[in-house]
């Protein structure tokens, strides 16, 4: 197959929602399949073998969007060769496969009218783009596309991070590092997504169950994997927090830091459907590490610990009327499965699971669908293609 990507812009760190298209593009490639990435600018990324990456703008920065002007751009780029597949990883652009992932544009908007108008108005003077992008979503949903699938599509949620062969010893030197046991348990908090719902609530959240922890004579180490480690650590000097705090930075690879901690957080809320934000890929790499998880009921990739509870613990949302005091309840979920028989249990459920949420079965179910795409389309392609519509 020729497989046209776009995504929208390539970031370097792991984190980034980028890493997820990346991942795909290479597990593509090592398929057999030509793949190219259309994007409107990278940082220092490295892009897997067999994958090219053609950009429009060489100079563009992260935040120096051009919402329309990329649109048209990506569109025109798919519709060059009617015999390729498109897959598209941006909410501006439709595509045989679309699977958008990330905020929606709307929702970044209201939460810069939602702040101080002050706030609000060097917001639009740094990123004139956001008076903008929601009106390019808008457009892109009304077009159409093959096959939609929202980040909460079970078909979405596996693990993108590979288990080196070494794993074991690599998380047994870094507990080693951290001094990290029975006594001091170690739990990974993600500070990626500040801004998302959830976030702060999780930090509370921290506080409580090493208030818990305290009382029971153990020490609650939260460690911090993330670009905004700096912002945490200043806001949890305020709720009693900072002293529990390891940064990781970048240094330490996350599937090292997954296997070495006994729990991982989820700590914001995804969405659903179209509202949808983030792919699950951290709840999955973790259950892939036999690492159990603490999440929001409506985290991304929740649905795997719905379907699979034995793996983790799902706490009812911030915003869930029904819920009270939800820090509490989120802290009181971390402490339960660090007592050792619980953690134990959950992390041995999550071994069992390990196998199903393979990098490369995701890369399968994506390759299908692809296929599948490419098999129904031929005398009506063309069709399809001119349907797509122009921005």
């Amino acid at each position: 197959m020729n497989v046209r990507m776009v995504c929208e812009f390539l970031g370097r760190l792991p984190w980034d929602e980028s890493a997820f298209a990346l991942g795909v593009a290479g597990g593509l490639a090592a398929r057999g399949h030509r793949v190219k990435v259309f994007t409107d600018g990278a940082e220092d990324t490295l892009v897997p073998a067999g994958v090219e990456m053609i950009m429009r703008d060489v100079r563009r920065r992260r935040h120096q969007r051009q919402p329309f002007a990329f649109a048209r751009w990506a569109r025109a780029r798919l519709d060059e060769d009617p015999s390729s597949v498109g897959l598209s990883f941006s909410r501006l652009v439709p595509s045989d496969l679309w699977l958008p992932i990330g905020p929606a544009e709307s929702a970044i908007a209201r939460r810069v009218v939602k702040g101080h108008p002050l706030s609000a108005a060097m917001e639009l003077v740094v990123r004139p783009w956001l008076a903008t992008s929601p009106m390019a979503e808008r457009r892109a949903g009304s077009s159409v596309s093959a096959q939609r699938l929202d980040a909460d599509h079970t078909d979405l949620v596996g693990a993108t991070l590979r288990r080196p062969p070494d794993l074991a010893d690599r998380a047994a030197r870094l507990r080693a590092l951290l001094r990290l046991g029975s006594a001091r348990p170690g739990v990974l908090l993600p500070t990626t997504h500040t801004e998302r719902a959830g976030f702060w609530a999780a930090v509370e959240g921290c506080a409580h169950a090493a208030r818990t922890l305290r009382s029971q004579g153990r020490s609650l180490r939260v460690l911090l994997a993330g670009k905004h480690a700096a912002t945490v650590t200043r806001r949890a000097s305020a709720i009693g927090l900072a002293a529990n705090l390891d940064p990781l930075g970048a240094i330490v690879p996350l599937s090292d830091a997954l296997a070495a901690c006994d729990l991982c957080l989820v700590p914001t809320l995804g969405g659903r459907g179209r509202a949808s934000e983030g792919t699950g890929r951290l709840l999955a790499d973790a259950l892939h590490h036999a690492t159990p998880v603490v999440a929001w009921h409506t985290a991304p990739g929740a649905q795997v610990l719905r379907e699979h509870p034995a793996s983790g613990r799902l706490v009812p949302d911030p915003d869930d009327a029904a819920s009270s005091a939800p820090a509490v309840r989120f802290g009181e979920q971390i402490a339960a499965l660090l007592e050792p028989g619980a953690r134990r249990a959950a992390s041995e459920a999550a071994a069992a699971l390990s196998p199903t949420l393979d990098p490369e079965l995701l890369y399968d179910r994506i390759e299908t669908r692809l296929r599948t795409i490419e098999a129904s389309a031929s005398p009506a392609r063309g069709d399809r293609v001119r349907a797509r519509g122009r921005i």
